[in-house]
């Protein structure tokens, strides 16, 4: 089992240098695609914002690489019938602030 922390994400922010969150979902999405079996676990103090964004994003990039149809709104939507509250904010308050 492996364990990455992420510390350049402050907790109502952004990150300050996007290319270590982008090796990270890297890193997951490589996990999962290498042994399909593999389970990711991700998580931030609350539980909601960032831990939705991440997977969005790594449901987003996996569907982007395999030639689907990518919609934000589905992704994010389908995370919230799991979990209340995934993705706090809109993706566009988060490149304009």
């Amino acid at each position: 089992m492996l364990q990455y922390h992420y510390l350049g994400w402050p907790d109502h922010g952004l990150p300050s240098d996007i290319s270590p969150l982008n090796h990270m979902v890297e890193l997951a999405k490589d996990s999962i695609t290498t042994n399909p079996e593999n389970n990711i676990m991700a998580h931030c103090s609350a539980g909601v914002g960032r831990t939705g964004t991440f997977i969005s994003l790594v449901n987003l990039i996996g569907s982007y690489k395999a030639s689907e149809r990518l919609s934000v709104f589905r992704t994010v939507r389908l995370l919230r019938e799991q979990r209340i509250l995934m993705v706090e904010r809109s993706v566009l308050t988060l490149f304009h602030p």
